[in-house]
């Protein structure tokens, strides 16, 4: 039986024939244990920290000036420190360089880029190559006839020549 963090829930039998309910609380893992001896050992760390910190009677006496004196000085000290915390930082100037260099680069290859692509633009439209190549034709006269009868229409054009009035293209 839980009963929350705080609550009851180990329940165990005495030897008198009791159950006897043990807190919660007083009951850890091992785990847990070990947590709560590093947060006190750090706890106890940052009182030590604290502790061997100078204060303004410490400053005054080696100063050999007056408590409200260091007091004014630590109250412009920690004013100074307020605004440079909250002023944006400026990047370094060497990373400003690099960044300068990378950005000039990039337009020096765009620029040679744009030149390269013009000069291809350029050249292709003023050598005017056709997309498809022209071709003119002519009319061939027709061949006188012959009278021969060893040769027929359909073997005549299998020999090469075209037929009468076929168009045929002009060489280059």
């Amino acid at each position: 039986m839980d009963r929350g963090r705080f609550g009851y829930n180990r329940v165990q039998m005495q030897s008198s024939g009791e159950f006897e309910v043990e807190p919660r609380s007083q009951r850890m893992t091992h785990e847990e244990a070990n947590a709560v001896v590093q947060l006190w050992q750090r706890q106890q760390s940052q009182a030590e920290a604290v502790q061997s910190l100078p204060t303004l009677g410490d400053l005054a006496e080696a100063l050999k000036i007056p408590e409200s004196s260091v007091a004014d000085l630590l109250e412009q000290v920690r004013a100074k420190q307020a605004l440079e915390r909250h002023r944006p930082e400026a990047p370094p100037v060497a990373k400003r360089k690099n960044l300068s260099a990378v950005v000039i680069a990039a337009a020096v290859f765009a620029l040679c880029l744009l030149l390269a692509l013009s000069f291809v633009f350029v050249r292709t439209v003023s050598t005017g190559s056709p997309t498809a190549p022209e071709v003119a034709t002519t009319t061939v006269s027709p061949a006188p006839e012959t009278t021969s009868t060893e040769a027929t229409a359909p073997e005549a054009a299998s020999d090469g020549v075209p037929s009468a009035g076929t168009p045929v293209p002009e060489a280059f």
